[in-house]
Parts: C-alpha cells; structure tokens; sequence
C-alpha cells in the first residue's frame, strides 16, 4: 500500500512537471508570435505625435499608385521644404519622418542615420538608438519622431535611410530589380553657428574611359559589368569588384563611398577608411578590387552608397545618393 502511494504521488508530480513545461512552451510561442505579427503596432505607437495629420497633404494619386512617400515634417504636420537648417550649438535637430507605405502589401523598413558619411545613433521617441526597424500595412503611414544627437559647430550633411525589406531572404529577381530603389534617402545640411567643415581628403585611384560607365556598381568579373546579386562562400573571405564613374559631359565629380554589410558601416580596402573620397574627370571611371570578412554562418547583405558633392549645400530635388545593389552573400 505504501509502494503504491508512493508511485501514484510520483506520476501525480511528473503530470504536474509537464503540465508546467507545457504552460511555458505555450507562452514561449505566443510571446514569439507577439513579437513577429504585432511588431508593426508596438513600433508605431509614439509619445510624440505631429499635431494634425491631414496637413501632410498627400497628393490623390499618392493611394492610386504603388509607391513609398517619404518627407520630413514639423510638429504641425506639415512637409519641411527645407534642406538646410540653421541652429545654434545648444539646439538638437528634431523632426518627423513620414514614411507611407501605398502598396498592396505588408513591407518592413529600417531606417539607418548618417552624420558626415558616418553612421550615428539618433533617438526615436526620445530613444537612442542605432537604427529603428518598423512594419506597415498596405495603405499606412507612419510619423517618427526623431531627433540627432548634438553636433559641432560648423557645416553637416546628414542623410536618413530608409531601406525596405532590410532582413528578407531576398531572390536573384528581386535584388536586380530594386538595386536603384531599395533604399530612400532623405538628405539635407545642418549648420551649427559657422559654415566651415571637414577637410576631404581625396584618395588617388588610377580610372579609365573604356566601356560602359556605371555611378557605382558592384559585380564578380574585374573586367565584366553584369549584375551579382548572391553568392555562396565555404571560408571567412568575400571578395568582389566596385566600379565607380563619373557619367557627366562636363563636370567634375566630387563623392563619398560607403561599405556596409548588414547595415552596418565598414572599412574599404583602400585607405582603411569607412570613408572613401573620390574626384573623378568627366567620362571616366575606376574598378576596386574588394575583400570583406564574413565569420558568421548564414545570410549577410553587403551594398555600397555613393554620395555626391560632400560637404556642399544640398538642393531640393537632387539629393545625390545613390544605391548599389545588395548582395546576398551566403556563408556556409
């Protein structure tokens, strides 16, 4: 009798064990499918709020075709048609960035800062952060509160990135398709008291005017420009081709060239620099070998931004950013 009480308490305590290790599985998966389906809505819900939205003032056809709208807003709501803004070395830059998705899809977003060609932490909300990932549903918009940190005095060219589908497994198709449209730029100057700013110093390269003549343009073959949108790689080295040029008849081309994987900024190969400075003669171009270290298993993104006329004053209309295609670099 006792061996049998004994018994029936210790299957009593085992179903009591596993009835608990159920209960916490099941909440380990529902707190996951929080964090995946309902990400968009906790991401989106801010403190600071413009004060009317209907002064946005998207045109009708914005709903009536596919397309992203991006702009910076004030408080009120309204479009800034500004690009540069005037502070003095007490203030922070604070804005709202709008980002309307009028697509007939979900899409998730990153958006990425850069200071003088350097990426930077900002605040959302009030938040620092590195970059800030958020969802929207087809037809939705979005109003960020952000803010920089202090800057400087002097001259700054500061640009937002906001990159779609910046964690997908993205196919062959799709990379060639949007390699000049998977990332908006919104880019403008900040001046803090003076208009004076950081030396450039322009690294030598040897360029060519031979064959086609691509902005920026990352690819396999030193000496064949076809597009390279993925590749696999057994040991810890990734090596490619960056093409640089300068399409204008007449003018001179001043640039900055950044290399990022996964989002963020790393050195070139050239000077060991996150920054690359070049001066390029009309019709010309030169070819990079490059060689980027990857130690981590699976999926990385490896692209290249290219940024005209560094440290002028930007104009509306023309920001001067330009994307690479993203590479899907697979370490197995």
């Amino acid at each position: 009798m006792i061996l049998e009480m004994e018994i029936n308490d210790m299957n009593f305590n085992w179903k009591r064990k596993r009835y608990l290790i159920l209960i916490i599985l099941v909440l380990i998966l529902l707190f996951a499918i929080n964090t995946v389906f309902f990400k968009s809505k906790d991401s989106n819900n801010f403190n600071k709020k413009v004060e009317d939205k209907s002064n946005i003032g998207y045109l009708p056809i914005s709903s009536e075709i596919a397309n992203v709208s991006t702009a910076l807003l004030n408080e009120s709501g309204k479009v800034e048609d500004d690009t540069i803004y005037y502070i003095n070395s007490n203030e922070q830059f604070q804005k709202f960035i709008n980002v309307g998705n009028f697509v007939d899809f979900k899409r998730e977003y990153k958006i990425l800062t850069f200071i003088d060609y350097e990426k930077e932490e900002f605040y959302v909300d009030d938040k620092l952060v590195n970059d800030f990932d958020f969802i929207l549903d087809k037809q939705e918009d979005i109003q960020i509160p952000v803010k920089l940190p202090k800057l400087d005095e002097g001259l700054h060219d500061v640009i937002f990135a906001i990159i779609k589908e910046p964690n997908d497994d993205l196919d062959d198709e799709y990379r060639c398709a949007t390699e000049e449209t998977h990332t908006i730029y919104i880019r403008f100057n900040i001046v803090v008291e003076n208009e004076e700013h950081d030396e450039i110093n322009f690294t030598e390269l040897t360029y060519n005017n031979t064959g086609a003549i691509p902005e920026i343009f990352l690819h396999e073959d030193e000496y064949e420009l076809r597009q390279f949108p993925s590749a696999t790689i057994k040991e810890g080295k990734f090596n490619f081709n960056m093409t640089i040029g300068n399409i204008y008849e007449d003018k001179v081309k001043e640039c900055a060239v950044i290399l990022l994987k996964d989002w963020e900024v790393i050195p070139n190969d050239i000077n060991n620099s996150n920054i690359l400075f070049l001066k390029i003669n009309p019709k010309e171009k030169t070819t990079i070998p490059m060689s980027i270290d990857i130690n981590e298993e699976g999926l990385h993104n490896i692209n290249a931004i290219l940024i005209e006329d560094p440290y002028q004053k930007v104009k509306y209309g023309n920001n001067g950013v330009l994307n690479s295609i993203r590479i899907g670099v697979k370490y197995e």
